[in-house]
């Protein structure tokens, strides 16, 4: 399953740069979830790069200070980076408006995101979809995915997983059942798919 959704990934990455432009050129600031770095991250903020956006980067891989993960963040909420791609799931913030600690307010700008890689848990997925979201404001998600193909049906899998575990911390573990049925798994021992996500 890892090597599939790592394929995928990175046959999807020069579709998301295409994307993160256009929304960038209709007045967005955007940010980009990546579960993967080789196969997401790193290409799609180097060939962001190449196309002129600048990108700031919240993930590791790169050789650099624990600090400047913030100064990275601050990029993106000051609006010297129009675009965002980051790893973490949790304590992050990119929202518009934000007080920021120094006394600065964050731009104005809205966002907009985009999962690259669509989340298996659903409680993982809300997470990344509040990186944008706080005090009254509200952005736009869209959730990647290959139409037409098993991915898609993953896809829509855990949507409806991100709606059921809205205002819930554990969950049951169906929806991973779905996806091994959907991606034909049957290695997976009973144990670990009745087991909370």
């Amino acid at each position: 399953m890892l090597r599939f959704r790592q394929k995928a990934s990175l046959l999807r990455a020069a579709a998301t740069v295409e994307w993160v432009q256009a929304q960038v050129q209709a007045g967005y600031q955007v940010a980009v979830s990546c579960e993967f770095l080789g196969a997401a991250a790193i290409p799609i903020g180097d060939q962001l790069q190449a196309k002129g956006i600048d990108v700031a980067r919240i993930h590791g891989g790169i050789d650099r200070a624990p600090g400047d993960l913030e100064q990275e963040r601050m990029r993106f909420q000051s609006g010297a980076a129009a675009a965002v791609v980051f790893t973490p799931s949790a304590s992050l913030s990119l929202q518009a408006s934000e007080q920021l600690a120094d006394g600065r307010t964050a731009t104005s700008t809205p966002r907009i995101g985009l999962m690259h890689n669509v989340r298996y848990s659903g409680l993982a997925g809300r997470q990344i979809l509040g990186r944008t979201h706080r005090d009254h404001q509200v952005s736009p998600w869209w959730v990647s995915y290959a139409e037409g193909t098993v991915e898609e049906r993953i896809a829509k899998t855990m949507i409806e997983r991100f709606k059921g575990s809205a205002d819930t911390a554990g969950a049951d573990a169906s929806a991973l059942e779905r996806v091994a049925e959907l991606l034909g798994v049957s290695w997976l021992p009973g144990d670990a798919l009745s087991a909370r996500e």
